[in-house]
């Protein structure tokens, strides 16, 4: 398995639209992990997020405390109208 991958190396495989698993935070800290289908566009990951999901509150609350599978470190975190944007990532 090869490792410390950027994201040019990796050709269009980002650029399917692919499943993952995300990683929020609850307020008491514990850790939610969420299925979900994830797209790369323009740089970043974009990940859909529905207003009465628990994933959408813990966002809301802490929306720098993000993480996604496979791994990768988030720069960026913004929700904004139903989206959610990683950006800044590196596999």
């Amino acid at each position: 398995m090869r490792k410390n991958l950027h994201v040019a190396d990796l050709d269009d495989l980002l650029e399917q639209p692919l499943n993952g698993v995300l990683a929020t935070y609850r307020s008491q800290g514990e850790v939610l992990l969420s299925p979900v289908w994830y797209e790369w566009l323009d740089g970043g990951f974009n990940v859909v997020v529905q207003a009465h999901d628990a994933k959408h509150r813990n966002l809301q609350s802490d929306p720098e405390r993000v993480s996604s599978l496979p791994r990768m470190e988030v720069a960026t975190a913004e929700l904004k109208c139903g989206v959610l944007r990683m950006s800044q990532v590196m596999v």
